[in-house]
């Protein structure tokens, strides 16, 4: 993911219409993880690239309740939590303060048995 102009952005994941997971990173190394109703885990790490036009490669292991959030490769964070255990995938723009512009590339998916 490539913060071209704004906010932020990131991958929503095990969505449906009542629940989903959404982790978001910001172009001032922050990111969270929340399910519909509530911020699960917040913070911000060295291991993302900070400003406009940087790469940053996001990756989130959903195996069960458990969930692993990482960036560029590093661990970031995980939680247990069982809001929902499948559901679709899609990925997104913020714009919390201003007109927002993310590049997306070489998606990958797999599933975890």
């Amino acid at each position: 993911m490539t913060i071209v102009a704004g906010d932020g952005g990131g991958i929503v994941f095990r969505g449906s219409d009542q629940q989903m997971y959404r982790f978001r990173v910001s172009s001032d190394g922050s990111y969270d993880l929340m399910n519909q109703t509530q911020v699960l885990t917040a913070g911000s790490s060295n291991a993302i690239k900070t400003g406009l036009n940087q790469a940053n490669q996001l990756t989130v292991i959903a195996k069960g309740q458990q969930i692993y959030i990482y960036a560029n490769q590093q661990f970031l964070t995980s939680i247990n939590d069982s809001a929902s255990s499948s559901g679709r995938l899609g990925l997104f723009a913020v714009n919390f303060t201003k007109s927002t512009n993310v590049a997306f590339s070489n998606v990958q998916v797999w599933e975890v048995q």
